[in-house]
């Protein structure tokens, strides 16, 4: 039975090569742009690191947070304690939309609710954001 798949399929996928238009060769490289790429959680982090400013800090935390790498739940959870409530409160936030779904919280709920999930899976969330970082 596998001899008589292979008979009929290994010819059929042949023929399709060869109805593939143009060479089938690889060219030279593109030209190097020279621009330095920086990973958008970095970059983001650095920023919120370096900005004195509560409500830009915020802006960040939000604009960190709709990056999908593991490294923002990190993130998330330490600006849980950061001394600025605006960035606490968008942190909460954040964080808990990316692991559930509850959209009709207050503040001062959000904050408890993420702390506590920040305190149970603390651990796990660096060690899953250290294996997955390149």
């Amino acid at each position: 039975m596998a001899r008589t798949i292979a008979r009929i399929v290994l010819p059929a996928d042949v023929s399709l090569l060869l109805l593939l238009p143009g060479k089938l060769v690889a060219g030279p490289p593109e030209r190097v742009s020279g621009r330095t790429v920086l990973d958008k959680v970095e970059d983001g982090l650095r920023q919120y690191r370096r900005e004195n400013n509560d409500d830009k800090r915020a802006r960040l935390v939000r604009r960190i947070a709709g990056i999908e790498e593991p490294w923002v739940d990190v993130v998330l959870g330490e600006a849980l304690s950061d001394r600025a409530y605006p960035v606490k409160r968008d942190a909460a936030r954040q964080l808990i939309q990316r692991h559930y779904i509850v959209l009709d919280l207050s503040d001062e709920k959000a904050i408890s609710m993420a702390r506590w999930e920040w305190k149970l899976h603390e651990d796990v969330l660096r060690r899953r954001a250290r294996q997955l970082s390149p």
